[in-house]
């Protein structure tokens, strides 16, 4: 068994300083064991000290392997090897000489040599069940190596991770560790602490992930955590997706550029950079530009033959970042021109005919752009209605089947904002959208024609990942992706919630766009919420006017949140252990009520105990009418706050705020409330209130105190 070990080790027992022996501490047994390790470890130049910590602490019945386990690690770390008790001469049945086995009767220093040290344990159990085990001191950690991310050039930015059994666990360690950073643990380089607490800790099922620069900023990001308010480069979630293999990547289409994206990750990023220095020349011939000098320059663009390669240059240069830092895709989707990202990661073009079908595509819209003939437009109603309203419009189409109630019409600029005006005036929210091409429509017929006879030198392939396509009517069929598929995705509806709801039905739960900007997230949402798929994450990879570096880091961070296994010692490497402060535990009492004398009652009558002592549920819930008599009975400023208060508290419950105070004059976009998210306000207050309130309401009253007002005037027009 000592040589199967040390084989299985790759150690010489030679080297090995320390053996920690069972010890029975019987007449017969110790002198068989003494016999067994001078056979093996008995030779060699050094001396090698023998003792058991059962001299120390008795016997430890089934404890007493992990003990003499636990002495060889400290041992080993420590440079010391603790006395063995009581020890006055060997066992007459042992003989040590011509072995350099020694029983040390005080502490016993163990110097180093410049090679690791090395220490044995054996543990017998009382039914034949005998271990060894070889410990070896860890390496040095190396301080210019310790937690650069793997890929990145990027020191400064670090993700630190937290986890705890219960919320409110969570957010006492986060409170604990932003104290402990500016008090005890000032002096501690950040990259060992992310290092600690990345690689060095198992994480519990509530997690918290913060992306920092520095210690401020970590700082005042945990402890906003800890008072429930949102904050940049913080995500927080459960553990539901712990079997998940990646998520399903979205490539998202036209509408999420912005000026300056993609310009930070240069520098941050080697392999963003180095897929944008491949896709350049390819661009340049294709279109006639420089995309790395343009997204360099950080400058507005706004033609639709550089908008569109643009895109899609980030979109190839995001996943390839994401996959260098060990996030694969368990599948991929496109929605329009992003499906030519998508087909490229997913194998079934190269890079240079994507390149080729996004540049060709967007250079045969430009005509079409000065023309300035089409339009394109959003409105909250199902695809059928929308059908049913535009049947009779020859030039009108539904472009994109976006969500349950969302919907994307496209055809001639003159129609569509009519259109627009009549759900407007009808109370249906309605937009037009900022694009000068009407795509998926009628209009789009003739320049789909023209790219499929330009595509004829594309060579596609077979997607070596799992491909749901918007193109065609089962999105779990295969394209061909040859010309005449990219003349269809030019053509045809997108038909996204499609492929979202086979995405989900197929058990997929966790989902990342990859855009410079979400224009996904939103419809994605609505149609997972449609579904009922409540475990399902969806996360973005990057947001206009926020820090990409951070952005794209914490969108990693959300999936281990969610219990993806992410490979931390990637971005952590070898960093010094910290001394950071211990997960704190989720406090709580539990009573056991005293019965009082006399029979004992049936199970069903004895009385529960609250969960927290000092609380007890409430007779009834509060309903909507009871609500609503409350505030009828007030008048005034009385009136105006009661209102407030329920609008805070809907606003607070909708998205899980902790503040102890949230302020009426809070913006919603500082709260944190989405486009989804204001139309889950606008159906809860419409509960509460018994008013109809339409969902531009909410941003054109972008506070709690502007909108309490407004609703306040519905209710004082129907008293």
């Amino acid at each position: 068994m000592f040589r199967a070990a040390l084989t299985d080790a790759g150690v010489d027992p030679a080297d090995v300083g320390l053996i920690e022996a069972h010890g029975t501490g019987t007449i017969v047994g110790d002198p068989i064991e003494f016999r067994s390790l001078a056979a093996v470890y008995g030779l060699g130049r050094d001396r090698c000290a023998l003792g058991s910590a059962k001299t120390n602490f008795g016997h430890t019945e089934s404890a007493a392997g992990l003990v003499g386990l636990l002495k060889a690690i400290l041992a080993v770390h420590h440079g010391e090897v603790p006395a063995s008790l009581h020890f006055r001469r060997w066992n007459p049945a042992i003989d040590p000489s011509g072995t350099r086995l020694f029983v040390p009767t005080g502490t016993t220093p163990w110097p180093a040599t410049g090679v690791p040290r090395l220490a044995a344990v054996s543990s017998y159990g009382v039914g034949g069940t005998n271990a060894h085990a070889v410990v070896e001191e860890p390496p040095a950690p190396s301080p210019a190596v310790a937690s650069r991310p793997s890929g990145s050039r990027d020191d400064a930015a670090g993700t630190f991770l937290l986890s705890a059994r219960s919320e409110t666990a969570l957010e006492h360690s986060a409170a604990r560790l932003a104290d402990w950073l500016l008090g005890p643990g000032a002096a501690t380089p950040l990259q060992d602490v992310a290092h600690t607490l990345a690689v060095r800790r198992s994480h519990a099922t509530e997690r918290l992930a913060v992306v920092a620069r520095s210690r401020d900023e970590l700082v005042d990001r945990l402890r906003a955590y800890a008072d429930g308010a949102p904050a940049q480069g913080v995500v927080n979630d459960y553990v539901h997706a712990e079997h998940a293999t990646g998520p399903v990547w979205v490539f998202s289409g036209h509408g999420s550029q912005w000026p300056g994206m993609g310009r930070d990750l240069f520098a941050a990023e080697p392999v963003f950079a180095d897929t944008i220095a491949e896709l350049d020349p390819l661009i340049r011939v294709e279109s006639g530009f420089s995309p790395e000098e343009v997204l360099q320059a950080g400058v507005e663009v706004t033609r639709v033959d550089q908008v569109q390669p643009l895109i899609f240059a980030i979109q190839v240069a995001l996943a390839r970042t994401l996959q260098s830092h060990g996030i694969h895709p368990a599948a991929v989707v496109g929605h329009s021109m992003g499906e030519v990202a998508a087909t490229v990661i997913a194998g079934a073009l190269t890079v240079a005919d994507g390149v080729r079908v996004i540049c060709r595509r967007s250079k045969l819209c430009v005509p079409a752009a000065e023309a300035r003939v089409g339009a394109m437009a959003a409105v909250e109603l199902d695809a059928a209605t929308v059908r049913a309203e535009i049947d009779h419009l020859p030039d009108v189409d539904v472009a994109v089947l976006a969500a349950p109630r969302s919907t994307v019409i496209g055809g001639t600029r003159v129609e569509v904002e009519r259109l627009v005006d009549g759900w407007t005036s009808r109370d249906v929210p309605a937009r037009m959208i900022a694009v000068d091409v009407a795509s998926h429509c009628t209009l789009t017929r003739p320049t789909a024609d023209a790219l499929t006879a330009a595509l004829s030198d594309i060579r596609p392939e077979q997607p070596t990942i799992p491909f749901y396509t918007t193109v065609l009517p089962d999105p779990r069929r295969t394209p061909t992706f040859d010309a005449a598929y990219w003349g269809d995705n030019m053509r045809c509806p997108v038909r996204a919630m499609d492929a979202t709801i086979a995405i989900v039905e197929d058990g997929h739960q966790l989902f990342q766009e990859i855009s410079p900007h979400p224009v996904a997230v939103h419809p994605l949402t609505m149609t997972i919420d449609a579904l009922g798929a409540l475990e399902a994450t969806v996360v973005p990879t990057m947001r206009a006017g926020h820090d990409q570096v951070t952005a794209v880091r914490a969108s990693i961070a959300a999936f281990h949140c969610a219990g993806l296994d992410v490979k931390w010692r990637q971005w952590h490497g070898d960093g010094a252990l910290a001394d950071v402060p211990p997960t704190t535990w989720d406090r709580r009492t539990y009573l056991i009520r005293t019965l009082t004398d006399g029979p004992a009652q049936p199970i069903s009558q004895v009385p529960s105990v609250p969960a927290e002592p000092g609380r007890q549920p409430p007779d009834a819930e509060e309903t909507a009418d009871d609500v609503l008599a409350d505030i009828h009975r007030r008048t005034g400023d009385e009136r105006r706050r009661v209102v407030a208060e329920h609008v805070v508290e809907t606003v607070r419950g909708l998205l899980g705020l902790r503040m102890r105070r949230v302020s009426t004059s809070a913006t919603f976009a500082e709260l944190g409330l989405d486009s989804l998210r204001a139309v889950k306000l606008r159906g809860r207050l419409q509960q509460i209130f018994h008013v109809s309130i339409p969902v531009a309401v909410i941003w054109e009253h972008p506070t709690i105190g502007e909108l309490s007002a407004y609703i306040d005037g519905l209710l004082s027009t129907s008293d």
